[in-house]
């Protein structure tokens, strides 16, 4: 599909627990670049009394007040983009309880087409489309920033919209992205056992072999390949890099200590510790997290161990 001229859509494709939650904070404090956070989860997770990264509820936010306003008709008469409410259906292609059977096949890299109806995707993409436009109009952004990192979204937008998509794949070494899985399995899963610890390992096999996958379809110019460890190391270079690529200034608004400015962040998705216990005030600290074994079990000591094996 032939693009059209106005926003750029940045999309961050990374690995889970990548820290895409907090580079897509700092991305969004380039001049004119607008964040949304997960933005496939913004009608999931939308409640009224759900609290913004601002400190005040969904309802009270002036920023997502905004938002919402902008959702009830496009730019130019077009008809109305998302329903952010508490009795909106969910998205299709985004519920977080999409049937095995689909998740199953679009895992296993089935066409979208093949596994929902190509009316459907149409209708995601447009009113998806006519969502990003609408913010980049009242929000006066030449980027729109969206974490989301579900590979199905970006396959269906790349498909069905004429939107100027831009694809930064965010990788993590592959210890840590185990480590971290692993910890958030043993705090929330009360039935998690070190056993389980190996099939782990699958996991970051699976998110490697998809994002290479998405990325051979791709032509050079349209992603951009960054690490997590670069961003805590150097991010002045980084910001030239990606800078360089999409062809304007890009500031991560850092300061001395490697603190990110979080002062115009309005995320209510993503990573929700970040959103929900970091002091706004005080902004993120950037600092890489070892990855030592969450636990003394054989089980964890060895898939770490494999894991360094692997290539991301």
């Amino acid at each position: 599909m032939e693009k059209q001229a106005g926003p750029v859509l940045i999309y961050i494709a990374a690995f889970p627990y990548s820290g895409s939650t907090v580079f897509s904070i700092a991305l969004g404090n380039s001049p004119d670049f607008l964040n949304l956070g997960e933005a496939n989860f913004l009608e999931n997770d939308w409640h009224d009394d759900r609290q913004c990264y601002c400190r005040k509820t969904l309802a009270e936010c002036p920023f997502w007040d905004k938002v919402k306003r902008q959702t009830a008709a496009g730019p130019d008469s077009a008809p109305p983009s998302l329903q952010l409410e508490n009795q909106s259906q969910l998205r299709f292609l985004d519920s977080r309880d999409l049937p095995v059977p689909k998740r199953l096949l679009t895992t296993l890299g089935v066409p979208l087409h093949a596994v929902f109806r190509e009316s459907d995707l149409r209708d995601y993409a447009g009113r998806t489309a006519t969502f990003i436009r609408s913010l980049s109009q009242a929000f006066g952004a030449r980027a729109v920033v969206d974490a989301s990192k579900n590979l199905r979204r970006l396959e269906a937008l790349r498909l069905y919209s004429d939107l100027d998509i831009r694809v930064i794949v965010l990788k993590r070494r592959a210890p840590g992205l185990l480590a971290s899985r692993l910890k958030r399995a043993k705090r929330r899963n009360p039935w998690y056992s070190s056993l389980a610890a190996p099939f782990y390992v699958l996991w970051v096999l699976y998110h490697r072999f998809a994002i290479r996958r998405l990325t051979r379809k791709m032509r050079e110019e349209e992603y951009l390949e960054v690490s997590y460890d670069d961003f805590c190391d150097a991010p002045q270079a980084l910001e030239r890099r990606i800078g360089n690529w999409l062809g304007t200034a890009v500031s991560f608004e850092i300061s001395g200590g490697n603190v990110i400015d979080t002062s115009n962040s309005h995320a209510f998705t993503g990573n929700v510790r970040i959103i929900k216990h970091d002091e706004r005030s005080q902004g993120i600290r950037l600092r890489k997290s070892a990855a030592p074994a969450p636990g003394s079990g054989m089980f964890e000591r060895l898939a770490l161990a494999v894991s360094k094996w692997i290539e991301i």
